[in-house]
């Protein structure tokens, strides 16, 4: 763990994610002559997370959402999973040249139900609302056999941030732009389709 100090507040990550704080301590001083300023309670969004500034004793730290608990109400003085699941993203859209399309921890996605267990699943992203990341997952395997979506009644709605628990490799991919598919086997991209359904390979990029 290392923290960071700046003039007006400090934050926490794991030490092997020391550059990426870095960036981040700099992203939340550049606010410092813009209102409302750093001070107690003031939120910023950092791609797919909202990381809060909370006084603790006589200093001001960064807290991230408390994924374990409940990220709508309870923060933590540690910004590494912000930081990490960032990153992947990032490099993701660094490799494939697209752009940045956010889905927030806090945001829906439609999963078929049971097939965050199988080993090969892909993932579709259809024009995002208020709140719905766009993104549907499903079973690669049934998708091949019969051609369609499941039934309604297969369907089920979970929050980003609980892919940390049941299949964080997924988040690497939630920042690809619409009419982006992504299919893995395991927690490795075996193929990607771009918007206009060409495919894309990751060992070209």
């Amino acid at each position: 763990m290392i923290t960071i100090r700046k003039p007006l507040f400090s934050l926490s990550c794991d030490s092997r994610l020391e550059s990426q704080g870095n960036w981040l301590a700099n992203l939340v001083s550049s606010r410092e002559n813009t209102s409302p300023g750093i001070q107690d309670g003031i939120t910023i969004q950092v791609g797919w997370s909202v990381t809060k500034l909370i006084q603790v004793g006589d200093d001001l730290v960064l807290h991230e959402p408390d994924f374990d608990r409940n990220p709508f109400t309870d923060y933590r003085p540690n910004v590494s999973t912000t930081l990490l699941v960032l990153g992947m993203q990032l490099d993701l859209i660094s490799r494939l040249k697209c752009e940045v399309n956010t889905a927030r921890f806090d945001d829906k996605i439609v999963v078929q139900k049971g097939c965050l267990a199988d080993d090969r699943i892909y993932a579709e992203r259809k024009t995002p609302s208020p709140g719905d990341s766009g993104w549907y997952i499903g079973s690669a395997e049934e998708r091949a056999s019969t051609g369609a979506p499941p039934p309604v009644s297969e369907l089920e709605a979970i929050w980003v941030y609980e892919l940390l628990r049941l299949r964080p490799s997924v988040l690497e991919a939630l920042a690809l732009p619409v009419g982006w598919l992504v299919r893995w086997n395991g927690a490795t991209i075996d193929a990607l389709a771009d918007h206009e359904d060409r495919n894309v390979s990751l060992s070209d990029t």
